[in-house]
């Protein structure tokens, strides 16, 4: 709480079986310079020992919450209902695997406040670090735009918005009076919030890593690559229809529309992409985290439906190694 006892800063975290990191992730939080906060976790139907852990949690600082959602909804909705339950005018989300750094709320809090532009600051991300299972860092996740110059220029050409996840940092009001995030749009929903919400107020990132974003086999599936691709696509169609004063296509209606316009052959390039990024994204995950043989099986596996992933993907952690002296 802040000095007068009010809540500034709502964090909401949504978890479904994260007994692994759960705990690290609410001492991340609880460790922050910024003490005015409530956490609300939300746990959606975990059948592991989820609730157990972040209970002794709640037990000992009375600034954490956890309430029941039923499971198999879907993150969006237990997202939702985080926000519904929190009291700050500000609202944080952490994904239960993530870390954050001590000053993550207090940079973005500073941020905020040194806001002096014609169009208000509604949302707010930052660059993070990648780490493995352990916890080493094995990488880096840039984030942009990161001014508001850069933003004014994605508005003006109509692209989305992608705010790594656990860093946003958004105004409650603007993301109630835009509908909170929406069902249908798998591996997609942070960008087509952070896009509608772009249309209300500028939304920018702080380029520094204020938190750590966790590389883990958990929940990487094709199909959900596969989906996640066409719903990319699909929030920038979303976004010119709602300039034009169109109704917005739900997934069904864009990829019959997708299918139509392709060619047989981009139907073929387009699943071999899909099929790459699965591959390189499996790869990777399991390299950082120490399973050599596995990793190159799936790089490999990754090279021969999309080489050009995987060698801007390596050029990507060529970079890293070299500026982090690993």
């Amino acid at each position: 709480m802040t000095k007068n006892g009010s809540v500034g800063v709502s964090v909401v975290i949504p978890v479904r079986n994260g007994a692994k990191f759960i705990l690290q992730t609410l001492e991340s939080i609880a460790r922050q310079s910024y003490q005015g906060i409530e956490v609300i976790v939300i746990d959606d139907g975990s059948t592991d020992e989820t609730v157990r852990i972040v209970q002794a949690f709640v037990n000992a600082d009375p600034r954490f919450r956890i309430f029941p959602n039923a499971g198999g909804q879907g993150v969006e909705i237990a997202r939702n209902y985080g926000v519904s339950l929190s009291s700050a005018d500000w609202i944080a989300e952490c994904d239960a695997d993530d870390l954050w750094h001590e000053d993550k709320l207090s940079r973005q809090i500073r941020f905020r406040d040194s806001w002096n532009h014609e169009i208000p600051l509604v949302m707010l991300g930052t660059a993070a670090q990648l780490i493995n299972e352990k916890g080493d860092v094995v990488g880096t996740l840039s984030a942009s735009p990161t001014s508001f110059e850069e933003y004014l220029e994605w508005m003006a050409r109509g692209d989305y918005f992608l705010v790594n996840h656990s860093s946003v940092f958004y105004e409650k009001r603007t993301f109630l009076n835009v509908g909170g995030y929406k069902q249908g749009y798998t591996g997609a929903e942070d960008p087509e919030l952070s896009s509608r919400m772009a249309e209300h107020g500028a939304v920018v990132n702080i380029p520094e890593p204020l938190f750590k974003y966790r590389k883990h086999l958990g929940s990487l599936m094709l199909a959900t690559t596969s989906t996640q691709d066409i719903n990319f696509l699909r929030i920038k169609e979303n976004i010119i229809r709602r300039r034009k004063g169109q109704e917005e296509l739900t997934y069904d209606q864009f990829l019959a529309e997708f299918k139509q316009k392709m060619t047989a052959e981009g139907m073929r390039r387009f699943n071999r992409n899909v099929k790459g990024t699965f591959y390189y994204r499996k790869g990777s995950i399991h390299l950082v985290n120490g399973q050599l043989l596995q990793g190159m099986f799936f790089l490999s596996l990754a090279s021969f439906y999309n080489s050009r992933r995987v060698w801007s993907g390596l050029r990507r952690n060529m970079r890293h190694y070299r500026t982090s002296g690993g």
